[in-house]
């Protein structure tokens, strides 16, 4: 039987031997589509997102969404996400096509609370009875430099049956000069995204995470672990997260597993990297083991937060011991999210940028463990979560 990721691959080779823009075919699910050079992919985990280069215009994946027809599946989305919005204006819904499968679009106009106007492009199509929603969002000034790309990788888009395979990330071959940095960065701002329990566009806090080993592999994201761990266990659908990098003069060339390249201004200053105007601050060496109660905050987008909205947190004692609330340990919220009712205790002890639990029960995990700069202590990530203090 045929691959349709296959299909799109050689059909995305033919273009770009032709002259087309450069830009690669990247797999989510079962949906691929052609992202151009420069834009970036994020690390909301319960959806895929791709930011511009300046991160003003996000393109936004959602799969899975049920089995409604994609036109119905598109007003009851639209709905949802700009609930909290007041309408500047709402275009009606159009079928695009309905061969190779059914596709139905939308455009809207929102005015947020301080008076802003966003411009929204949502499409919802259907593969084999499952429904996909794209959106892209930004402010008009973003769809002036970047909607043009914007609007290509939705005429790019294909969505297969759900149970077609994509095909494999490859390895990124090294090339000389890769390398020269080490540390794990972070950047923190506040920008729009679509909530992952409630599919709503909200405002608010989020951290760009970069691990970079000195020899030249990188790692977008938090992940568990902050050792070489990391890179070990970044494969299959998490394959996205890894590449290499070179710095070249003012620029630093990214090259990631799922054939997307980026390529920034650079500069480096003490523990401050710039890229591409934006400011990444080295984590701290650790001072001190924390103390105190910390909360979990979802700026990841993983939906953690259970059907009943059970909140977890973290308490540190001086003597070592540590209690958990809302979860039982961090592979559990990981792989269920929180539950209401769900604790554990156990001692823990930090080593550098691991901390090692274990537990009452005798199970034992090694988790990442760093202090967000400038917070004093009063941000931490650990175990690829983000806890502040109360």
């Amino acid at each position: 039987m045929s691959n349709p990721f296959r299909s799109a691959l050689f059909a995305c080779a033919a273009a770009l031997l032709a002259g087309a823009a450069s830009a690669a075919v990247v797999a989510y699910d079962y949906v691929t589509l052609e992202v151009p050079d420069g834009w970036s992919r994020l690390d909301e985990r319960a959806m895929a997102v791709f930011a511009s280069p300046d991160g003003a215009l996000t393109v936004t994946v959602l799969t899975r969404l049920g089995d409604d027809d994609p036109d119905d599946a598109l007003e009851s989305f639209v709905e949802a996400a700009e609930a909290g919005d007041r309408a500047a204006a709402r275009g009606e819904a159009e079928e695009v096509h309905e061969e190779p499968f059914e596709l139905w679009r939308q455009e809207t106009a929102t005015r947020l609370s301080d008076g802003r106007i966003v411009r929204r492009l949502y499409e919802s199509a259907d593969a084999a009875g499952t429904a996909t929603i794209v959106a892209v969002s930004g402010e008009q000034a973003a769809w002036d430099r970047d909607g043009a790309d914007a609007r290509a990788m939705l005429a790019s888009l294909f969505v297969a049956a759900p149970d077609a395979a994509p095909p494999p990330a490859l390895a990124v071959d090294a090339l000389p000069g890769d390398g020269g940095i080490e540390g794990l960065y972070m950047a923190t701002g506040r920008r729009s995204f679509l909530a992952a329990a409630t599919r709503a566009w909200t405002e608010g806090e989020r951290t760009e995470v970069l691990l970079f080993d000195p020899l030249g592999e990188v790692y977008r994201g938090a992940p568990r672990r902050l050792d070489a761990t990391a890179f070990e266990a970044c494969a299959g659908a998490q394959a996205w997260r890894c590449g290499r990098y070179r710095i070249e003069g003012a620029e630093i060339n990214l090259r990631w597993a799922d054939g997307t390249t980026e390529r920034r201004t650079f500069a480096e200053d003490g523990v401050e990297l710039r890229l591409g105007g934006r400011s990444y601050r080295r984590a701290p060496a650790r001072s001190a083991n924390p103390e105190g109660l910390y909360e979990a905050r979802d700026d990841f987008n993983a939906g953690l937060a259970g059907a009943a909205g059970a909140k977890a947190s973290v308490r540190f004692q001086d003597d070592g011991r540590i209690l958990i609330e809302g979860f039982e340990s961090f592979r559990a919220a990981h792989a269920g999210g929180f539950a209401s009712g769900a604790s554990a205790g156990g001692r823990f002890k930090v080593d550098g940028r691991s901390m090692s639990l274990v537990y009452v029960r005798g199970a034992s995990e090694v988790l990442g463990f760093a202090e967000f700069p400038d917070s004093d202590g009063a941000l931490i990530l650990l175990g690829g979560m983000v806890f502040e203090r109360r």
